[in-house]
């Protein structure tokens, strides 16, 4: 059974994720934040901490050459055992203006984010912003 300070320290894990790396834009700090056997459940990111940073750093290419820029909010913040769930909004705005909903589950071990699901509400149109990092 984890206690409150565990629990804490957990979402306090995501909550960094979210706003120093994703919205912060600082991909190094993933290292500290990630196993190195990181487990993506998002088909469109790739394995491990490098395919976190590629993933992150080919939207911000996208985004750059777009010209959007993009925020992110946190609705909701739970954890329970091993487990953080984080609700949230993001907003792109420029060239294209596009808004979705996620919501993350994390799974926590040895004090790092182990493992990652998502659910993204308008994903049809995040789906479609992600084929402009190919292109």
């Amino acid at each position: 059974m984890n206690s409150l300070s565990d629990l804490e320290a957990n979402k306090s894990l995501v909550r960094r994720l979210f706003e120093d790396v994703i919205d912060g834009g600082d991909l190094n700090l993933a290292d500290q934040l990630l196993r190195p056997d990181y487990i993506q459940h998002n088909p469109s990111a790739g394995q491990g901490i490098e395919g976190f940073k590629k993933y992150f750093t080919d939207l911000e290419s996208t985004k750059k050459r777009m010209r959007v820029s993009s925020s992110f909010t946190i609705q909701h913040l739970m954890a329970e055992a091993d487990h953080v769930v984080i609700y949230g909004e993001t907003r792109m705005e420029g060239r294209l203006n596009l808004k979705f909903e996620a919501m993350d589950l994390f799974r926590i071990e040895e004090g790092k984010i182990a493992e990652h699901w998502d659910v993204i509400q308008g994903r049809g149109l995040l789906s479609s912003f992600v084929l402009l990092m190919t292109g």
